[in-house]
């Protein structure tokens, strides 16, 4: 607690700032932040803190991350409610090191209920490492708490993980009931910051469902949204995978719109090292330049999916050798996912196979990936005509 008062103070007198002006930069009010400094509030929240760090050590995530540790493990109060905002502010910001911290505290305590929160904790780890998602997504309902009254926020915390895998799935239809059920629990939260976090973090992976069905204007409203919140500004890794999502917003219909969102969530995602979410949107990235085929010369084609690289193919008329690519992930997987199967239909000229795609895509409620495979089979049909 000491060694980050040292640091605010260093921080305040190389900008000159007055303990008021510092508050106002990291929006937490005056007089908190005031008896915080003078040792009269023994424990600042681990969102303040978060918030704190990132002002005082800027695109330094490594630092940031391990203040954010010290402090959470120095506190002496409220340390339970504080693990799940670290947890969640933790995820929104790739801070990977700071979530390993925290399961591993859950399975050194003997209460049962730190040993549930380590078990669901452990499932977010696995997906960030790449995990099998199908089986992550089965094994949270083995976790969910039956007794919702005494376990309703690590519910809501199942809930906001089977939304993630669905995501990853690419399979939206189940998205609302697991939303609805989450913002009947946030309900219950009493403590802000873990309301907030959570409120936002629903509402950015919802607002993504809603892309997905292809609802263009709710999305927008609700990036809207989320683009007010006022502490976006000093965490710019939650403020980047706005502007991924918008990226694939446009991803179909205006290259150069899309690529530059994209880009300017992905230049920050490369500098915070944020794994997960860099990945996809450097998949948006390649899958766009290929889509619309342009920059080329500009994909390193060893970080494109074996299924882009088919798509890549294909859009080089080298169609036999996606035919055995996309067959290959067929064998190995035993099925393709209904954008693979769009690869397929087009690599063999099967119009049916495109089709069908389409049809897999709607199943999902994929409306907005529904509408390339459509265009798609809208090609094909006038090239043959």
């Amino acid at each position: 607690m000491k060694k980050l008062r040292n640091k605010v103070k260093d921080y305040r007198l190389s900008k000159n700032l007055s303990m008021e002006e510092f508050g106002k930069l990291v929006n937490i009010h005056k007089t908190t932040i005031s008896r915080w400094n003078n040792g009269g509030l023994k424990d600042l929240s681990i969102y303040a803190c978060g918030k704190i760090v990132s002002i005082i050590s800027p695109g330094n995530k490594n630092l940031q991350e391990k203040d954010i540790q010290q402090h959470l493990s120095n506190m002496e109060q409220r340390f339970y409610i504080n693990m799940k905002v670290a947890f969640v502010l933790g995820h929104l910001n790739g801070f990977d090191s700071l979530l390993k911290y925290i399961k591993n505290t859950c399975d050194t305590d003997d209460s049962l209920n730190f040993k549930r929160w380590s078990k669901i904790f452990d499932l977010y780890i696995l997906r960030i490492k790449g995990g099998e998602v199908c089986s992550i997504y089965l094994k949270i309902q083995e976790h969910r708490v039956l007794d919702n009254e005494l376990y309703f926020d690590l519910n809501i915390f199942c809930d906001i993980l089977s939304m993630l895998c669905l995501c990853d799935l690419g399979d939206f239809e189940l998205m609302e009931s697991h939303k609805n059920r989450i913002y009947d629990n946030i309900k219950i939260i009493t403590n802000s910051d873990l309301k907030k976090l959570l409120e936002y973090w629903v509402l950015e992976i919802w607002s993504y469902a809603l892309l997905r069905n292809n609802e263009k204007i709710k999305f927008d409203d609700c990036q809207k949204k989320l683009r007010d919140e006022k502490d976006l500004e000093v965490f710019p890794v939650m403020k980047a995978f706005l502007d991924v999502r918008t990226g694939e917003r446009f991803i179909l219909t205006d290259y150069e719109k899309s690529l530059y969102f994209l880009n300017k969530g992905f230049k920050v995602l490369s500098m915070f090292k944020d794994n997960l979410k860099y990945n996809i949107a450097l998949n948006n990235i390649n899958f766009l330049k290929i889509l619309h085929w342009k920059d080329i010369d500009t994909i390193d084609l060893s970080t494109l999916h074996p299924a882009e690289y088919a798509f890549f193919l294909i859009r080089k008329k080298r169609k036999s050798k996606a035919i055995k690519i996309l067959k290959g992930i067929l064998a190995k997987k035993g099925k393709l996912t209904p954008l693979q199967t769009c690869y397929l239909g087009m690599a063999l000229d099967d119009l049916d196979m495109i089709m069908k795609s389409i049809d897999m895509f709607k199943a999902k409620n994929d409306f907005f990936f529904a509408e390339f495979a459509s265009k798609v089979y809208n090609d094909y049909v006038n090239n043959l005509q």
